[in-house]
């Protein structure tokens, strides 16, 4: 990801944008809080996603490359078989390239609702939507700083058979796109930018339900 050159700079870190999306991520979540309290009866399911990867190459010139992406949600269900959840998703991924002594990394948190949809009763196949609405990224290129803010998007496909009456295991395939519209630099300057960033990868799954 090379250093991208930046328009529209105002002094000031604080946009409409994102105060509007932190307003907006609060009241979602106290509405995710009611839902729960009044809906303490219903099937609630704890999601757990993890992928590592790593990568080292060799010639005249070293290259590495890491990746680590994770997420944890909770949802409950809104239908009376069960088999569609609405939760609360938090994320983190991290990519981190070396080339020639040079790094660069990108350090993605994530936060948004959920909906995933069950195949079948004993909740193996699964497919999943979630839409961050809060998304903050951290970029260090060679030690030059940037923080980008923006929305993301993650479209999962799983497979996690039971291992116990309420613990299952499996692995999901997954499409993920951080999109950033606004730009932090110097810690002062604000700019409008258009950046974004897609990963295809699998995970382990991890979900409990109770």
């Amino acid at each position: 990801m090379s250093s991208p050159t930046f328009s529209n700079a105002k002094a000031h870190t604080d946009s409409p944008i994102a105060y509007t999306k932190q307003i907006t991520m609060n009241f979602i979540a106290l509405a995710f809080l009611m839902l729960f309290s009044a809906a303490s009866q219903a099937l609630v399911i704890f999601d757990a996603n993890v992928f590592y990867f790593t990568d080292d190459f060799t010639t005249d010139v070293s290259a590495s490359a890491k990746r680590t992406l994770w997420d944890l949600s909770l949802g409950m269900n809104l239908s009376k078989k069960g088999r569609i959840v609405l939760g609360w998703n938090y994320a983190s991924s991290s990519f981190e390239d070396t080339a020639d002594s040079e790094t660069t990394t990108l350090t993605i948190s994530d936060m948004g609702p959920k909906l995933s949809y069950f195949f079948d009763k004993e909740y193996v196949w699964s497919l999943g939507f979630t839409y961050n609405l809060i998304t903050k990224g951290n970029y260090d290129d060679n030690g030059t700083t940037k923080e980008f803010r923006g929305t993301s998007m993650k479209v999962d496909f799983g497979y996690t058979p039971a291992i116990s009456e309420n613990f299952s295991l499996g692995l999901k395939l997954n499409y993920y796109k951080p999109a950033f519209n606004e730009q932090i630099s110097g810690e002062t300057t604000l700019a409008a930018v258009s950046y974004s960033r897609t990963s295809i990868y699998p995970s382990m799954s991890f979900n409990y339900r109770w």
